[in-house]
């Protein structure tokens, strides 16, 4: 840093072991360099865990300790939530130029609650290159898979777990109406892929290219997020990029990114409901227009980069002047 000379230093995700944080710290504050960090999740301001809404838990606001889930995020059988939390503490308020960034309002009113709750705090949002989900894929996925007209009920995650709710897929396969079908992209983590095409779903795993995944979306009657914990997940941006509606819990972030004329998001875990909106959306396209899904991504397309171009000016010139 020293050799760099940085005029302003961005943060993104600093946890675990990636570097010592006295140090970056006392040498921020020895230089005056203004800091904007972009938070991805609620790491910053606990004892150990990311996400804690799903199991309700409220330690983090007090010191933590005992984690109910130190099975997660860097597993450990070394309970130190409660030291993490107060060296986090003790650490982080000593940042004398902070500007906190969160992409999602559900992650700010959390930072505003927490221990750097005097820190400003801007919310701006991820964004992707919504052309290129726009563009016409050239893969024809319904019938490379003999799909036909098929109402194709589209899930993506990076890697299928508890906490992307891969469980919810099951149970609606088991309620799905005969013209419906599930696709699922991503990886299976937590569950055996070939039990899940036993009952008729298709387990796509990892896709090759941007081409394939866009066609998907393209393909797609409805794109389903029941994510039981997340922040902003881009994964529905690109969907509504690709003219997909969307159908959601309202978990973090998800449902920040649709609007009424796009897609349905539900209260986090209602299954019936969850299931009563993809069936909604899947027959009422004259309502969830692909062209309204398409109109409400470019609210989240890479113009959004523009807003830390600002912020990175007028932080460098309050430090210089």
């Amino acid at each position: 840093l020293s050799r760099y000379n940085p005029d302003i230093i961005h943060l993104h995700v600093i946890n675990e072991k990636v570097l010592n944080l006295p140090m970056l710290v006392n040498f921020i504050n020895k230089y005056n360099i203004p800091v904007v960090w972009t938070m991805h999740d609620c790491r910053a301001f606990t004892g150990r865990c990311a996400f804690f809404d799903e199991i309700g838990c409220d330690k983090w606001k007090f010191g933590c300790g005992d984690c109910p889930q130190k099975e997660l995020y860097s597993p450990t059988k070394i309970e130190n939530s409660s030291w993490q939390w107060k060296f986090r503490n003790k650490w982080l308020k000593k940042i004398k130029n902070l500007q906190i960034i969160t992409p999602s309002q559900w992650l700010a009113s959390f930072v505003k609650e927490s221990f750097l709750g005097d820190y400003p705090v801007k919310v701006i949002y991820n964004g992707i290159n919504t052309n290129t989900f726009n563009e016409i894929a050239t893969e024809n996925v319904r019938s490379k898979y003999k799909l036909g007209e098929s109402n194709i009920i589209l899930g993506v995650a990076a890697g299928w777990v508890y906490r992307k709710g891969l469980q919810f897929f099951e149970r609606m396969n088991d309620q799905k109406r005969s013209n419906d079908i599930i696709v699922l992209v991503g990886p299976m983590l937590d569950v055996d892929k070939s039990r899940l095409e036993s009952k008729g779903i298709i387990c796509v795993g990892k896709t090759t290219s941007i081409d394939e995944m866009k066609a998907w979306y393209q393909a797609a009657n409805v794109f389903v997020n029941p994510t039981l914990a997340d922040n902003f997940p881009t994964t529905n941006i690109e969907a509504l990029a690709s003219g997909c509606p969307v159908v959601t819990f309202k978990t973090g972030g998800s449902a920040e990114s649709i609007d009424s004329n796009c897609g349905i998001a539900v209260e986090k875990g209602d299954e019936k409901a969850l299931f009563e909106a993809v069936w909604k959306v899947i027959d009422s396209p004259n309502i969830y227009k692909r062209e309204y899904s398409i109109n409400r991504s470019k609210c989240f397309s890479l113009s959004q980069f523009n807003i830390y171009v600002d912020l990175y000016k007028s932080l460098i010139t309050n430090t210089r002047f």
